[in-house]
This record gives structure tokens, C-alpha cells and sequence, in this order.
């Protein structure tokens, strides 16, 4: 049985998609002053997932 250390990338990935995301897709185009999408919302959450999970596997410890 694999303890949960070893899903800890993904986690770390999760979070880190989240992270950028959040930022990515509404925080800045607020502070820029342009208008958030329902197109770019939903656009970001399948690539940023990909994204967070590709950044967990890079930074996993083997």
C-alpha cells in the first residue's frame, strides 16, 4: 500500500494550479480592468489543472 507521501505531488500541484489560476484568470484581468469571461473561466480550469499537475510531477522527489 503506497503511503500518502508518495501523492504529495499531487497536492502540491493541485494547490499550485489553484494558485495561478486565481490569479491568472480573474485576479489580474480585474486589476488590468478588463472584463472575465464565462469563455476564460471555463478554458482555465482544465488547463490549469494540467498545468498544476504537470509542475507537482517536475518538483516530485524521486
Amino acid at each position: 500500500m503506497k503511503s500518502c507521501k508518495s501523492h504529495k505531488w499531487i497536492r502540491v500541484g493541485l494547490l499550485w494550479g489553484l494558485f495561478m489560476y486565481l490569479f491568472n484568470v480573474l485576479l489580474f484581468p480585474l486589476l488590468r480592468g478588463e472584463k472575465i469571461t464565462l469563455a476564460g473561466i471555463v478554458i482555465g480550469i482544465p488547463l490549469w489543472i494540467i498545468g498544476g499537475l504537470f509542475f507537482g510531477s517536475c518538483t516530485q522527489n524521486k
